[in-house]
């Protein structure tokens, strides 16, 4: 279990690594895009959590997210990250922010960072099953499917200003490379919302 924990950190980590190191390279000011999302027009899009999961609200990270039953606890592995995690048996939830030093402009950029953070973790020993933009409030976000050596990683991150935000499950998993999301995993990131006001 703990090496499972391990590469999932691992590979929030080098995403973190990548898109930090890329934002140092923007030298001008984010432009908003849109208006800010307050927390009361963000939880108003929601449904109920389904039954036996269970919601959690980071007022300091600005988010809500919903996990399947468990005990979840405040995840602080990772220097620099906040936020909350949850592991089973044969599987590891979590979701995570932190907030970098620049905020990039354009959703270009935004792509780009997404694109060339996960080429990262490739050449880190991982392949790559699947790579996609996602929209949530108005913001870029990318989706992606990762095989392991011994764990197949689904994760999702949004960019929004200088917040990253990180959603990560880990699932032992065999050699499986099918490009198809499990529906807890689904449900897992449709859960998740943010709000900048």
């Amino acid at each position: 279990m703990r090496n499972r924990v391990r590469t999932t950190i691992r590979y929030l980590s080098i995403t973190l690594a990548a898109l930090s190191l890329l934002s140092l390279e923007i030298l001008t000011p984010a432009q908003e895009t849109g208006s800010p999302i307050t927390k009361e027009q963000a939880l108003s899009q929601l449904r109920e959590p389904a039954r036996d999961w269970r919601e959690v609200i980071s007022d300091e990270g600005r988010f809500r997210i919903t996990f399947p039953g468990g005990t979840i606890a405040p995840d602080r592995d990772v220097i620099s990250m906040h936020g909350f995690k949850l592991v089973r048996e044969t599987s590891n939830w979590s979701a995570m922010y932190s907030d970098l030093s620049r905020s990039l402009d354009t959703d270009a950029q935004i792509r780009d960072a997404y694109h060339r953070s996960m080429l990262t973790v490739v050449k880190n020993g991982a392949k790559l099953i699947s790579q996609r933009d996602v929209v949530l409030n108005g913001r870029l976000g990318d989706e992606v499917i990762i095989l392991g050596l011994q764990t197949k990683t689904f994760m999702r991150a949004f960019l929004v200003g200088k917040r990253l935000y990180s959603l990560s499950v880990d699932i032992k998993d065999g050699r499986d490379e099918r490009n198809e999301i499990p529906k807890d995993v689904q449900q897992f990131f449709d859960s998740f919302t943010f709000w900048v006001a």
